[in-house]
């Protein structure tokens, strides 16, 4: 089976601090991959103030600029010198133009940060993080605000045993191939019984017929909540980072709930790439 390769990286900033360590994954993966990154920053139209309309623009703009020019200082500094990497700025809604971007820079790969530069966090995930990882054609990458810093050493790929699942399995194989990181298949069930063993075990004949298994584990982990079941599983093996599939009443939309925030401590700690 075939899987896509990562080739060209779009990565949207807002200069935040959380911003600011999801770049170091994101340039982490490129030089891994060999991809290119384009950097975004979109300054969103201002109404509250419409007289001072076009002053706030030009300082955005010009703020914008410079820390573009910083951006590739320090990285001319770094490991990640010879990253091929483009900048733009552009005006609109912050989510319909990283959309839009990406599909006219025709990228594959979107990592983003998880909280923007006000730092709100009443819910889960930023709305645009939550909405781009909602709508995005290409797979997201959303990486969190926290003092850890990705190791990418184990890779777990949740599942729920769907069509689409085998392809995307392919492709977090592959991307964990570059980091020789372990891969971790995981299904959530409530009750291990006949009928979970036989899914668990044809899933895996298929697999067998279409990738290659090395360095992949299979686990079948019980508990009565899907969502709190992969933070539970987490807890006892720590990962690098969560792999989910997105489709209609996945998993992502349920650790999307609000009333889920509170109750599930590992997926606002941990980088979380969901596949379309």
């Amino acid at each position: 089976m075939s899987s896509k390769e990562i080739k060209h990286i779009l990565f949207p900033t807002d200069f935040s601090v959380c911003s600011a360590k999801a770049l170091d994954v994101a340039m982490e993966i490129a030089d891994k991959t060999r991809a290119t990154i384009s950097i975004l920053y979109i300054i969103e139209p201002v109404f509250e103030y419409a007289a001072e309309a076009e002053d706030i623009h030009q300082f955005m703009d010009k703020t914008a600029k410079e820390n573009f020019k910083k951006m590739k200082s320090d990285r001319e500094k770094s490991r990640f010198k010879n990253l091929k990497v483009s900048t733009s700025i552009r005006d609109g809604n912050v989510i319909t133009s990283i959309l839009r971007e990406a599909k006219e820079r025709g990228a594959d790969f979107i990592v983003m940060g998880s909280i923007g530069a006000t730092g709100f966090k009443k819910v889960l995930f930023g709305s645009t993080a939550m909405e781009v990882m909602r709508q995005s054609p290409v797979p997201v990458l959303v990486v969190p605000d926290s003092d850890k810093k990705p190791d990418f050493k184990h890779f777990l790929f949740t599942t729920n045993f769907r069509e689409r699942d085998p392809q995307n399995l392919a492709f977090s194989k592959k991307l964990a191939e570059e980091f020789n990181a372990k891969l971790t298949v995981l299904h959530i069930v409530k009750t291990m019984d006949f009928k979970s063993e036989v899914l668990r075990r044809g899933f895996i004949d298929y697999i067998k017929d279409t990738i290659q298994l090395n360095k992949l584990t299979f686990v079948l982990y019980e508990h009565e909540d899907i969502t709190e079941g992969i933070s539970s599983f987490i807890q006892e093996k720590p990962v690098s980072v969560i792999i989910m599939n997105r489709y209609k009443k996945s998993v992502l939309d349920l650790i999307l709930e609000s009333d889920k925030t509170q109750r599930v401590i590992s997926y606002d700690q941990i980088p979380l790439l969901v596949i379309p």
